[in-house]
């Protein structure tokens, strides 16, 4: 059965690192504190959001990308994930993306939005617009796209509002935005559970967790 929920952050994907673990009780409840992020962890010199604007280029930042609860049972075994998103359909090809199964380079077209947390060790604020590049889904030739900044975040972990609008254009274009307040118009956005199976085509007896402490 199911042991436990684990909030994971992506270092680079490879490891995950747990940033938060709760025990699941007999009916289904359960509940997360995030941990504060080691030291080590934090990016402190500008470039986590390279080429915004800083009020204090110093401040040390751990981000989550696509929020997510992996679930787990005593072996260590991938049981299944929870994570936000306004679209099922999306979130299953963003997973697929980010976790680079064989075959998935594109994500569905389309804006769509979804929640993560960033941690900062001070109070900062982050605007402006960049040019990032896309290393995710064309790894072979990085494509530079616009994300747009509007975070005002406090000392913690701090909620944030990410838009992805996703071109179908085959070399993968994107436009993102971080808010730290809901945007007008904000759609729902729900949680979904996602196996094994929707995302990687696997049973969860084959793919075991790289368990960080």
């Amino acid at each position: 059965g199911v042991a436990r929920a684990e909030f994971y952050y992506f270092d680079d994907f490879d490891p995950l690192k747990i940033s938060g673990t709760g025990s699941i009780s007999e009916n289904g409840m359960f509940s997360i504190v995030l941990n504060k992020p080691a030291d080590s962890l934090l990016v402190t010199d500008g470039t986590l959001f390279k080429g915004a604007t800083y009020s204090d280029s110093s401040v040390g930042l751990v981000e989550t990308g696509i929020s997510g609860i992996l679930f787990a049972n005593s072996d260590n075994q991938y049981l299944g994930i929870m994570a936000s998103f306004n679209n099922r359909d999306a979130l299953i090809s963003n997973m697929r993306v980010l976790f680079k199964v064989p075959g998935y380079l594109q994500r569905v077209p389309g804006t769509y939005y979804t929640t993560y947390f960033l941690y900062a060790n001070r109070s900062v604020t982050i605007t402006g617009t960049i040019q990032a590049e896309d290393g995710i889904t064309v790894p072979d030739a990085p494509v530079p796209f616009p994300q747009e900044f509007d975070l005002n975040l406090k000392r913690g972990w701090n909620i944030v509002y990410r838009r992805i609008v996703a071109g179908n254009n085959s070399r993968g274009s994107l436009v993102s935005g971080f808010d730290t307040t809901s945007p007008d118009g904000l759609p729902a956005i729900d949680w979904y559970f996602l196996s094994p199976l929707d995302i990687f085509g696997l049973s969860s007896h084959t793919l075991k967790l790289p368990l960080q402490p």
